[in-house]
C-alpha cells in the first residue's frame, strides 16, 4: 500500500507580514502532480493544515483548490463524492464546489 502523507502545511502563513499563499500553491501543485503519477492508494493530511486556528480566508480557498484539483485528476484517496449534497460541520468538513466533495480539514 502506497500513501502519501503531509502535515505542517502551515496554510495561511504569513512571515514579518509576506503572505506565503504563493510558494503554497506552487508546492501543493507540485505535490499533486507527484501523486497523479505516482497514484497513491491514499492521501493522508495530518496536523497544522492551517496556520491559525481560524484561518484566513486564503487558506481556506487554497485548500479548496487543492482538493478541486485532487478531484479532477481522480487522485487516489481524496474521496471525490460528485453526488453528495452539501453539507457543513464547522472545523470539521469543507466542500469542494465542483465535486460537491466532502473532505476532512481538521482533526476532532
Amino acid at each position: 500500500m502506497k500513501l502519501f502523507h503531509l502535515s505542517d502545511l502551515h496554510l495561511g502563513k504569513r512571515v514579518n507580514e509576506f503572505s506565503m499563499a504563493e510558494d503554497q500553491r506552487y508546492i501543493l501543485g507540485q505535490i499533486l502532480t507527484l501523486a497523479d503519477r505516482e497514484r497513491p492508494d491514499g492521501v493522508l493530511l495530518a496536523g497544522d493544515i492551517y496556520d491559525k486556528p481560524v484561518p484566513s480566508g486564503e487558506a481556506v480557498l487554497l485548500l479548496d483548490w487543492v482538493f478541486n484539483r485532487a478531484c479532477r485528476k481522480e487522485i487516489p484517496g481524496m474521496h471525490c463524492k460528485r453526488e453528495s449534497r452539501f453539507r457543513r460541520t464547522p472545523g470539521l468538513w469543507s466542500q469542494t464546489d465542483e465535486c460537491q466533495g466532502y473532505f476532512p480539514v481538521s482533526g476532532l
